[in-house]
């Protein structure tokens, strides 16, 4: 069966930043695979919250999948932070193309717009939680800007955006206490319309963050700040394009590819290889990937 193509990443000239559509996960519900339970703003599937009720919280939610199940989320990103646990059962998960196989307990955490997948192809039976903080980044190097329901000192709070930026580890051990807050967030979705609903989520999310931040104090060993650098924007940029064939199918100009990684043109980041096609560029500035346009990475 031919896979879905991904949505050029940094698109802004068509329709800016595709995200995940989550359209296996509503056929899913729609056939009774799965039963779910949640709240979203926008295209996710759930029940349906203001923007103004926990701002930057864009879906939060579980399910319940029993026996064998026949679909999968394939390749897609999320605008924001997102943190998934899962309570039983079995499943791959792939994320920058890398496999890695969830068992009860597994926690796993991917940092805004990063490729990541559910399934091999397909998921398990078993109960999956999940919440999507849109944290306000639309590049690596930007700097990130947590909702103010987040209530953990600013020193706590530097720590854990420091541990979640600076890591490639996307795979953790919960511990009792972050199954215990999912539970608790799962009793809150079911209980959403009584009184004091969202007073109570904000405390149980709160919790949760802080159980967050104590497993990676405890089990994160190295940190990478590189994972966050001008370098690294241009070098997923670069990535896009070599992978992913709707990327590789526009027609950029230097302004454009400048444009989408943040830089300056006149930083020279990006320079058309070789002289050849500069008479291209004079008339349209632009290549395509087929025409394999090479690009000088200054940074």
């Amino acid at each position: 069966m031919e896979q879905p193509l991904l949505k050029a990443i940094y698109q802004t000239r068509r329709k800016p930043y595709e995200i995940d559509t989550c359209e296996p996960q509503v056929r899913a519900v729609q056939e009774g695979k799965i039963k779910l339970h949640a709240l979203t703003k926008g295209h996710y599937p759930g029940a349906k919250f203001s923007s103004d009720i926990l701002p930057g919280l864009n879906s939060i939610g579980f399910w319940d999948g029993a026996g064998p199940q026949d679909w999968g989320l394939d390749e897609h990103r999320n605008e924001g932070v997102e943190i998934v646990f899962l309570e039983t059962g079995r499943m791959a998960f792939t994320v920058d193309q890398r496999r890695f196989d969830l068992g009860p307990g597994s926690l796993t955490i991917t940092r805004p717009w990063q490729v990541h997948k559910l399934g091999n192809p397909n998921i398990g039976p078993g109960r999956l939680h999940w919440l999507i903080v849109d944290v306000g980044v639309r590049r690596p190097n930007q700097e990130w800007q947590w909702p103010d329901w987040l209530v953990l000192t600013k020193p706590d709070l530097a720590e854990l955006t420091r541990k979640l930026r600076h890591n490639e580890t996307p795979i953790w051990k919960s511990t009792a206490d972050i199954a215990q807050n999912f539970q608790k967030i799962a009793q809150c979705i079911l209980d959403w319309n009584q009184p004091h609903s969202v007073s109570r989520m904000i405390a149980k999310l709160n919790q949760l963050f802080v159980g967050i931040l104590d497993a990676l104090t405890a089990q994160q060993l190295v940190e990478n700040p590189d994972l966050t650098s001008r370098r690294r924007t241009v070098e997923l940029f670069l990535r896009d394009l070599a992978e992913n064939p709707v990327s590789g199918r526009e027609l950029w100009t230097l302004g454009q590819m400048a444009q989408q990684t943040g830089e300056r043109r006149s930083d020279g980041v990006f320079e058309p290889m070789p002289p050849r096609s500069r008479g291209a560029a004079t008339a349209r500035e632009a290549w395509t990937f087929r025409d394999r346009h090479c690009l000088r990475e200054r940074i």
